[in-house]
């Protein structure tokens, strides 16, 4: 979820060390080894790198993403061929990720990041200076305990969820299946109900929709009243707004799995774990 499987980055790990030391070590120590492939990165990748690092900075404000528009509005940015290109050139790069939304056309493209190790660096390294970093020497460790991590670790469990496409088809059983994922979200019409935001839509071509909740959570996990009702308001108000007439499953992504209680078995059609995403074949 911070370095990307990246080999080189994950022989910079100390066996001896907790992860938030060795995060410590390497992003916020001043001479951390990380701190500065940042800069590296984008300097040697690219000729006008810094309206790619301008994009990502962006980019890096909300998980949802943004579309050209949205972009070209930013502040240094503007509509043309150097964004555009920009844009093409991070997208080959394995940076950042263009999504459509369900049932739309393409001028509803939205770009996020996707890169884990720039996800983690420009949400909390990025704007840290040397100041911060040596007058406290477990910085890291105020931040992994605090609530906005927590909120971090989710988004960063569903990037891992949507660059491991693949091995989410094979675990469910449909590799086969030619399927595409869209993003899909419903705004709230009224104060009687709720709208509601759909992590992963993988639309099948055997005429059904799975439905994948990502659920980053420390233990098992167990469904309740209250998150059973929210899981069923997605799904018919996917139905209802996109008048979709075959077959929907529910899917829970976790990392420990799910209590299979009453709620489970009314709502959830599978669940998978995180290890099904990394096993050998």
């Amino acid at each position: 979820m911070a370095l990307g499987g990246v080999a080189h980055y994950l022989k910079l790990l100390e066996p001896k060390f907790s992860f938030t030391q060795n995060m410590q070590q390497l992003f916020f120590n001043q001479n951390g080894v990380l701190r500065t492939e940042y800069n590296h990165l984008f300097r040697s990748l690219f000729k006008k790198h810094k309206t790619h690092e301008i994009i990502v900075k962006h980019l890096s404000e909300t998980w949802n993403g943004f579309s050209i528009s949205e972009l070209g509005s930013k502040k240094n940015l503007q509509i043309g061929s150097t964004l555009s290109d920009a844009l093409i050139e991070l997208e080959e790069s394995g940076f950042i990720v263009k999504r459509f939304k369900y049932g739309q056309n393409k001028r509803d493209a939205l770009y996020s990041l996707s890169d884990p190790f720039i996800y983690f660096y420009t949400k909390w390294v990025l704007g840290t200076s040397l100041v911060t970093i040596q007058q406290n020497t477990n910085y890291f460790l105020k931040l992994y305990k605090a609530q906005p991590y927590k909120i971090w670790s989710g988004y960063s469990f569903e990037n891992v969820c949507h660059n491991h496409i693949l091995e989410i088809k094979q675990a469910l059983g449909i590799s086969n299946v030619i399927t595409t994922n869209h993003y899909w979200k419903a705004l709230q019409k009224d104060k009687s109900r709720n709208g509601a935001q759909i992590d992963i839509l993988l639309v099948r071509d055997d005429d059904v929709i799975d439905i994948i909740e990502c659920k980053f959570y420390s233990e098992i996990f167990v469904i309740d009243k209250a998150y059973s009702k929210k899981l069923q308001n997605k799904e018919n108000l996917f139905l209802e707004s996109s008048a979709y007439k075959g077959s929907t499953n529910i899917i829970l992504m976790t990392i420990h799995g799910v209590e299979q209680n009453n709620h489970y078995r009314d709502t959830v059609t599978n669940d998978i774990t995180i290890d099904s995403l990394f096993e050998e074949n």
